[in-house]
């Protein structure tokens, strides 16, 4: 093991050798998580998506490791955080990446409907909106697409050689439309780039930031944007699941709202 690259609250990713990192998880997460990862980064390899090679596991000080290729480049949330206001070609890159990602196909990855419904019926839910959500989801399409899950910009290296995502434990398959809607929301509830800037810029950039994206990505794959909205009200509900507490009271008065 080489210098740490990045540290999470699950994991810890340090250099191996010259071209690839080891992840390791800290005490307490079970080796599951990182089994999944290992085999949904693999599909999504497979499948011809910007995802880094899987190089199998060892032991690291008597902990399990889950080693990739080294992926040698910048984030694209640390550009957007160091010069927001050039939020349009941050956005254009962005979405080129997803529309690459969705763009290619996989039959070895799990179903996205299968997995919102699931997380739906773990959620903390009035049993009427869990009817109500799982008989919408129960209408909308499937398909074939890769789907990253967790895409937004603090998952994408920009590299000499293109755009690469990270972490690809959500991985599914499905249609696009429904990775689009899971972007959008964690870009609109999610922490702001641009430290010491004034908040109402802030939230001007990122309104700018959002709407550039969808635009630019719905544009590429000739999706209506009407597609995209259909997904809010399943994602915003699965997301319950995820216990993210900066989000909970917003999603449960949308919720409510949408409803009743």
């Amino acid at each position: 093991m080489g210098e740490v690259l990045g540290e999470g609250r699950t994991a810890v990713v340090s250099a191996f050798g010259e071209d690839r990192v080891v992840k390791v998880l800290r005490p307490g997460f079970g080796r599951g998580a990182l089994d999944r990862e290992e085999r949904l980064t693999a599909a999504a390899f497979a499948a011809g998506a910007p995802a880094p090679a899987v190089h199998g596991f060892v032991e690291v000080d008597g902990s399990r490791g889950l080693v990739f290729d080294r992926v040698d480049g910048e984030l694209l949330s640390d550009d957007l955080a160091l010069d927001p206001m050039r939020y349009r070609q941050w956005a254009r890159t962005l979405a080129a990446t997803h529309a690459e990602i969705l763009r290619t196909t996989s039959t070895d990855l799990p179903s996205r409907n299968e997995v919102l419904a699931e997380r739906i019926r773990s959620a903390d839910l009035p049993p009427a909106h869990r009817t109500a959500v799982l008989d919408v989801l129960a209408k909308a399409p499937e398909g074939d697409a890769v789907l990253h899950g967790d895409f937004h910009p603090g998952n994408v290296f920009v590299t000499m050689k293109g755009a690469v995502a990270i972490d690809w434990i959500d991985a599914a398959r499905g249609d696009a439309s429904s990775d689009i809607a899971r972007t959008e929301w964690l870009l609109t509830a999610g922490a702001a780039p641009g430290e010491g800037l004034n908040r109402r810029v802030v939230d001007r950039l990122r309104k700018g930031f959002v709407k550039h994206y969808v635009q630019r990505v719905t544009r590429s794959l000739r999706i209506d944007r009407r597609v995209v909205d259909a997904w809010r009200l399943p994602i915003m509900a699965a997301r319950l699941d995820e216990h993210v507490e900066s989000e909970e009271d917003f999603i449960r008065s949308e919720l409510q709202r949408i409803l009743g």
